[in-house]
């Protein structure tokens, strides 16, 4: 006769339940559980002592031919000696409830995070994991918008950079960032008539033989830490008996910064680095850095000569760039520049911005004053390097790596858009000034893992790690290379494998006893307004998202308007459609059929004709009421793509 034949194996001891035994079996089949099976039987002592065997379940068909259906393990055996007895237990998920570990992903793409568990923990099965296909569901959305200096103050806060504001040379006034000098350069002639020669800078410098040679020299308008000082004199041609030259610098007086005696001869210009020693006089001293220098000798028959003196942060510019070729006879240096150098820039970072979508591209905008100069835009996704481009005020980044974070930032410098000037430097007495950024993205639905650790056994880990992702398994064997990739349980051994749910469909091959169907639309909506947190004038950003497609097959259902924090346009309109989704996914039909007995696996798609829709299956349960049957429940599936699709943003700003 037909029906359901138990069968376990324990230490090589095998015990049946035949067809004509079995009563009220129950096995139910869920997407990503541990579910639990039983059987009932007439009391016998045999079964007693047989728990933790492996447990199989065949499906005999009239002629006699067993079809595996179901496999676990028996958990507990329980009866009335007088009556009858239930054996229960887990399908083959059960197991992973032994063992445990505790693991951290970041940016991870979760079919890989799975992956990589399976593989390092669950070594005693063979897993599969089928890569998702992913679909576009961004072009160009914006993240960050700055168009001025309130909004630039929110995207790229001083206070959070990796460097103290009051030491650095930026400063946000007047809507823009612009940079402070990092380099205070002086070739002042005084009211001496110094020595002449084509290789000085302007083809005159100053040399001690009437009167020290002073050079006047303005303040840096930051906190230089002292450690980055630098101090520069280049010196002019003089013979070698100078006898002892003293420096000093302005302190309310001059005060002595330090002395040099038997310096060499000099037979052409050549600087000379005094940054150690003026680090030493500025330590401890409070006031602004900078000021006069004055140079005066004592003894020697030779005169000093100083043609220019340069005070300079040693963070943005090096000593050994500085030049010491005028550009033409009695010309000038091109540098040391007073500005950053192109090496060395000053480098802003925008604060993180998320998606709930996998970033695939990003592209930045910047508002300068020299859109084509040593300006350097740069992105880093996730955890990723930065990835940077010179020469521009825009560029775009593919990423390297799934992630749904992702952070922009610009290296301002010197101006390059200028014509040199007629004095030391040439080049670089500017910088650059920067007042406006955008930053948007193209994304996919690739579900990404920003930051997620599990600690537990093997099945909350697991299944934590596929509800994170949008991802479900079965503790099946599954060829997806096939064209009809039919899960079956093993015959020996564990395997399993990961999918998405919906993502392959399956023949409808069953025979239909009794169907329900049901839609539900209680917390649909379709248009969603977002206000942000007011400003100081108490204006509110205001975002509208509307789901054109939706609209058109549903109507216009707005939703609660989402009431949040955010201060910038980008913010809101991710957070707000980021909940649209979650309204307008609950646009879901859902439906049971109750079919002869069979094996029919969740997680799949089937077209169920008599609804005449492809529905995803949810879980399956083989059972012997009045009749052998399976019980299917269904539940449409809806991708972040779908319903993204066909988005309309209205924005404005408004008094609330």
């Amino acid at each position: 006769m037909s029906g359901y034949k138990f069968e376990f194996l324990l230490e090589g001891e095998t015990k049946t339940i035949s067809p004509d035994e079995s009563i009220a079996p129950n096995l139910p089949i869920s997407l990503s559980a541990a579910d639990e099976w039983s059987v009932q039987t007439q009391y016998r002592a045999d079964l007693s002592g047989f728990e933790l065997a492996d447990a199989k379940v065949y499906w005999v068909d009239d002629d006699d031919v067993e079809h595996l259906i179901y496999r676990g393990e028996v958990d507990i055996t329980e009866g009335d000696p007088d009556g009858l007895m239930t054996v229960r237990g887990q399908d083959l998920t059960g197991l992973l409830k032994r063992g445990g570990a505790q693991v951290h992903y970041q940016s991870i793409a979760g079919y890989e995070a799975i992956r990589d568990y399976a593989n390092t923990y669950l070594t005693d099965w063979e897993w599969d994991v089928l890569e998702p296909e992913p679909e576009l569901v961004d072009e160009g959305l914006l993240l960050q918008d700055a168009p001025s200096a309130e909004d630039l103050s929110a995207v790229f806060p001083l206070e959070e950079q990796d460097f103290d504001p009051a030491a650095h040379p930026i400063t946000l006034d007047q809507d823009v960032y612009f940079l402070q000098r990092t380099g205070i350069v002086s070739i002042d002639a005084g009211d001496s008539d110094g020595p002449t020669d084509p290789q000085y800078t302007g083809g005159s410098a100053q040399d001690t033989s009437d009167s020290p040679i002073t050079h006047l020299m303005g303040f840096f308008a930051y906190d230089i830490p002292t450690e980055h000082i630098g101090f520069a004199v280049r010196e002019g041609i003089f013979g070698p008996d100078t006898g002892d030259i003293t420096y000093s610098a302005a302190d309310g007086t001059f005060q002595e910064v330090t002395v040099r005696d038997n310096i060499s001869e000099s037979t052409s210009p050549r600087w000379v680095d005094l940054s150690s020693a003026m680090q030493d006089f500025w330590d401890g001293r409070s006031g602004d850095v900078g000021g006069n220098i004055e140079i005066t000798q004592s003894g020697g028959t030779d005169p000093y000569v100083a043609d220019a003196v340069v005070y300079f942060d040693k963070r943005f510019h090096d000593f050994d760039n500085f030049d010491n070729d005028v550009h033409e006879p009695g010309g000038h240096l091109d540098r040391p520049y007073e500005y950053p150098s192109p090496e060395k820039p000053v480098i802003l970072v925008a604060v993180d911005v998320s998606t709930s979508t996998n970033i695939t591209r990003a592209y930045v905008n910047g508002d300068v004053n020299d859109a084509n100069g040593l300006l350097e835009m740069g992105v880093s996704f996730g955890e990723e390097p930065v990835q940077t481009e010179a020469n521009t005020a825009s560029a775009e980044f593919g990423s390297d790596t799934d992630t749904m974070t992702v952070n922009g930032q610009v290296a301002l410098g010197i101006r390059t858009d200028l014509d040199p000037q007629d004095d030391t430097p040439r080049y670089g007495y500017d910088g650059q000034i920067f007042d406006g950024w955008e930053l948007s993205v193209d994304t996919n639905d690739l579900r990404v893992i920003e930051d997620l650790e599990l600690v537990g056994n093997h099945y909350e880990n697991f299944g934590d790690l596929h509800d994170e992702v949008g991802m479900a398994f079965l503790p099946a064997s599954i060829d997806f290379s096939s064209q009809n990739p039919e899960p079956t349980w093993p015959e020996d051994g564990l395997e399993g494998a990961s999918f998405t749910p919906g993502q392959i469909q399956l023949e409808s091959d069953w025979r239909r006893l009794a169907k329900t169907k049901k839609r539900d639309m209680r917390d649909y909506a379709n248009v969603l307004k977002g206000f942000g947190e007011p400003d100081s004038e108490g204006e509110r950003i205001e975002v509208e998202i509307r789901l054109s497609d939706e609209i058109a097959e549903h109507g216009e259902v707005p939703g609660p308007p989402v009431v949040s924090d955010a201060t910038t346009l980008a913010e809101l309109t991710v957070e707000t459609r980021n909940e649209l989704f979650n309204l307008a996914s609950v646009d879901r039909t859902t439906g049971s059929l109750e079919v002869a007995p069979k094996v029919v696996w969740p997680g799949f798609a089937y077209h169920v004709e008599i609804f005449d829709e492809v529905l995803t299956l949810e879980t399956s349960t083989l059972q012997d009421g009045s009749q052998a049957q399976t019980e299917l429940e269904f539940e449409e599936g809806v991708s972040i793509e779908s319903i993204f699709g066909s988005i309309r943003q209205n924005v404005r700003r408004s008094t609330r």
